[in-house]
């Protein structure tokens, strides 16, 4: 849950455009716009300059994929210090060939500090390199098709060859170099610059949940043995695995009353609990079809997961005091 919300904020702050974003891509632009004035107002240079924004576009498609290895070599080197982090403090996990195959691995200790600043500037990086790759991109779409469209006779290749050289490298590092950049940068970041505000919240949330599940535990207490259950499945069609989207409203079936806030928090909580698998076995073909189809648009857990945590959220004192 802290990694999920640790990447919604890292989006937001990928959308939230700085100043210093804006300032650099005003400096590299300069050249190309000094370009476009001065010196390609001859007919027989736009060749040159339709080459030129190809040479661009492969340029930051490249930069881009560099920021991304760079960040899964930072990720590398966080398992590895975390892992000898671990062994160092469980001897009994700890043998001779581990410690001699660790032996120059940095202490976690030493690492923490590099990271923080690596993964904030390449957060930054990745900013500046997605908003290079959507102004590119809006210039093929606006500007370079109606002059390959013009000057195709006089061009080196193709021009089909020019097409597919603008949108691959584009379309590559829009929807998929950078979702993966994402996520592994989260993975760095979350650990090395926590956001204080993702924290508080996600702690909120898991208390808030806790105290959720003990109020469906107490609700469940009052029935007969199965009769929860029951009553769940009725509401949900026969169909043992409810949906995210839906569980607010099937609590209503024992008179749980949720916020949706409130119910795709222990909706999360039960998922993170359990980690569902072979949710299927033992149903219809029917069902499982439709649970494979639904499977695909939102995210299902077992009702037995749900009674179940619910269960030990009543049954762990600590948890139940501070509910």
């Amino acid at each position: 849950m802290y990694f999920q919300e640790s990447l919604a904020h890292q989006i937001c702050d990928l959308i939230n455009i700085t100043w210093v974003t804006w300032l650099v891509s005003f400096l590299l632009l300069l050249p190309m716009v000094f370009y476009k004035i001065f010196i390609a107002t001859d007919a027989a240079k736009t060749p040159a300059y339709i080459n030129g924004f190809l040479f661009t576009t492969f340029f930051f498609c490249l930069l881009t994929l560099a920021t991304v290895v760079k960040i899964r070599l930072l990720r590398g080197k966080l398992y590895v210090a975390v892992n000898r982090y671990l062994k160092t403090h469980r001897p009994d996990e700890m043998d001779e060939d581990s410690e001699d195959e660790d032996s120059d691995v940095d202490d976690l200790d030493d690492v923490e500090e590099p990271l923080q600043w690596w993964s904030d500037f390449m957060a930054w990086l990745m900013q500046f390199e997605s908003l290079s790759v959507c102004f590119l991109l809006g210039m093929y779409v606006m500007h370079l098709t109606y002059n390959l469209k013009i000057y195709k006779d006089e061009l080196s290749y193709g021009v089909w060859w020019y097409h597919l050289g603008f949108l691959v490298p584009l379309l590559f590092s829009l929807f998929v170099l950078f979702p993966l950049g994402l996520v592994e940068l989260t993975t760095v970041q979350a650990f090395s610059a926590p956001d204080q505000e993702v924290l508080h919240t996600i702690v909120s949330e898991v208390r808030q949940a806790h105290t959720d599940l003990v109020f469906i535990q107490n609700k469940i207490t009052g029935l007969t043995q199965g009769k929860a259950k029951t009553l769940l499945l009725n509401a949900n069609g026969g169909d043992d695995t409810v949906k995210r989207m839906d569980l607010m409203s099937l609590l209503v079936s024992i008179d749980v009353h949720l916020t949706k806030e409130r119910a795709l928090g222990v909706f999360d909580l039960v998922d993170q609990e359990h980690e569902a698998t072979n949710v299927t076995r033992g149903k219809t073909m029917q069902l499982k079809v439709k649970n494979c189809l639904e499977d695909a648009i939102d995210t299902q857990v077992p009702i037995d997961d749900l009674l179940d945590s619910a269960r030990k959220a009543k049954m762990d004192g600590n948890q139940g005091k501070e509910a």
